[in-house]
């Protein structure tokens, strides 16, 4: 064979063997999408999408197109983007109910927002998975953030942010650095809030951040204040709290420790350990000796800074306990707010007990929001004043300023 041919036929063999590896690092690198906008990392759809996609979540399917109809009927109108930035994936029943809950309101207003004639710009809504707990909120976040700086976009502001965590934390710290205005939903850790000063002098740690219900230290404060000098009786009342690195549970613990209570010291409080919010563990076992301890005590107030999930297994423990007929209370913070979905029939029988009455009643304080035909809920002594029923929990009472919000009992 001529001398060309074969140097021929290696310039050959070494192209194809070099296209060969460029196909094979090329599927091996390429993004493993969900959708436009949506990536496929650590088993989570991860991005951001105003094109109806639910995240894998049947529940947000049909708010998810919803929204999309929306942005598709104004686009080529003035308009603006809002992102809804929330963990739209779990296997938690509970948690997708809610989630559709937040979607349903964040479409309703942005159709109330858009049906306004002549009071451009409209309202593009996209929804921001950032994974769960908020792991992934970096990649999201920067997304948002290319979002805002584009001609096309225009992001205007973020809104959602349903947990305390520290992850939801930097989020919220970058967006706002970055003059990306947030709208904080439900988040209630004092870690995550600007310094309230009546003199306009303190330094804003998230400038440009708003948010709708009280810190836990405020909330703490007007839960006791509700509970009365009794509640108030060192000797009557006892902190349970979660030892797990959780923002939430570390604000809420540090305000009920912050109470001013009266008379001799009390018990020490009852540490337990959930390994995450949303997984039981063995919660259930420590429940169940600190249920004895809290009996042994005397305590009729328990002060619980922990997540929902855990606070419907404690209570369901506590009611458990023959203890001589005491009545208990739990006191907790704004994620009590979501209890009841997670409770079944079965359960608020175990908390009535077989005569009826109430074992256990929950405490919890968040703010009250009108919503148009959603019948105003009775309040006790001055506005905002938490009263106590016999009764799951119904809506919140309507009003736009934070305020105490009332007790449920089974």
């Amino acid at each position: 064979m001529p001398r060309w041919k074969k140097i021929l036929y290696a310039l050959l063999a070494v192209g194809a063997a070099t296209a060969c590896v460029w196909l094979v690092l090329y599927f091996i690198q390429k993004p493993d999408t969900c959708a436009d906008g949506v990536e496929r990392t650590g088993g989570e759809c991860v991005g951001v999408n105003g094109q109806g996609y639910d995240f894998g979540t049947p529940e947000i399917h049909d708010v998810s197109r919803a929204i999309a109809r929306e942005n598709k009927r104004i686009d080529g109108q003035p308009h603006v983007t809002v992102a809804v930035m929330l963990p739209l994936q779990s296997d938690k029943v509970a948690l997708r109910r809610q989630m559709l809950s937040d979607l349903q309101g964040a479409y309703l207003g942005q159709r109330q927002a858009n049906e306004g004639e002549g009071e451009p710009p409209r309202i593009r809504l996209v929804l921001a998975n950032p994974g769960r707990a908020y792991k992934q909120q970096q990649k999201v976040v920067d997304i948002l953030l290319r979002m805002a700086d584009s001609p096309k976009d225009r992001l205007r502001a973020v809104t959602g942010f349903n947990l305390s965590l520290d992850d939801t934390r930097e989020a919220v710290k970058r967006l706002t650095k970055h003059k990306v205005p947030v709208l904080a939903s439900r988040i209630s850790g004092d870690g995550i809030a600007n310094e309230d000063r009546t003199d306009g002098t303190a330094e804003l740690r998230f400038p440009g951040l708003a948010r709708l219900i009280p810190t836990n230290h405020d909330a703490a404060q007007a839960l006791a204040n509700f509970s009365g000098e009794r509640g108030r009786e060192n000797r009557r009342t006892v902190l349970v709290y979660d030892k797990r690195s959780d923002a939430y549970n570390e604000s809420l613990a540090k305000a009920f420790s912050g109470i001013d209570e009266k008379g001799p010291p009390g018990p020490a409080a009852m540490p337990f350990e959930s390994p995450a919010i949303d997984e039981a563990g063995s919660t259930g076992n420590q429940f169940t000796q600190t249920a004895n301890n809290i009996c042994d005590s005397g305590a009729s107030t328990i002060y619980f800074a922990g997540r929902t999930l855990h606070l419907r297994i404690f209570a369901l423990k506590l009611a458990q306990v023959d203890c001589q007929n005491r009545h208990y209370t739990i006191v907790s913070g704004s994620d009590a707010a979501s209890l009841r979905q997670d409770m079944t029939e079965k359960d608020w029988q175990q908390l009535r007990g077989a005569d009826g009455k109430a074992k256990v009643t929950v405490q919890y304080a968040a703010p009250r929001t009108r919503t148009p035909g959603v019948p105003r809920w009775p309040t006790g002594s001055g506005s905002g004043e938490p009263t106590t029923t016999a009764s799951p929990p119904r809506r919140s009472s309507p009003s736009t300023s934070p305020s105490r919000r009332r007790p449920w009992t089974p």
